[in-house]
């Protein structure tokens, strides 16, 4: 496996620290994390990026039409 440097701040460092499980490395941490992100949107490797984004834009639209409704609604009662 190829590894990469990456510079974080202190304050990402402190952050990592406070989310790190008993013996977890850094990679171990960010890679927990992400997965568990783009798996509660049900995205996989085999996903097409562009595809992914598109998706996530019609949630949002949704999730926003929604709540407009919903402010709308309370205003009217």
């Amino acid at each position: 496996m190829s590894t990469t440097t990456v510079e974080l701040s202190a304050e990402t460092i402190r952050r990592l620290d406070a989310l790190r499980r008993d013996g977890e490395s850094d990679d171990d941490v960010i890679r927990r994390l992400t997965e568990h992100r783009w798996a509660w949107f049900g995205m996989c490797n085999e996903t097409d990026p562009d595809e992914a984004r598109e998706g996530l834009s019609e949630i949002r639209a949704k999730l926003n039409e929604r709540s407009a409704e919903r402010i709308e609604q309370i205003g009217d009662r």
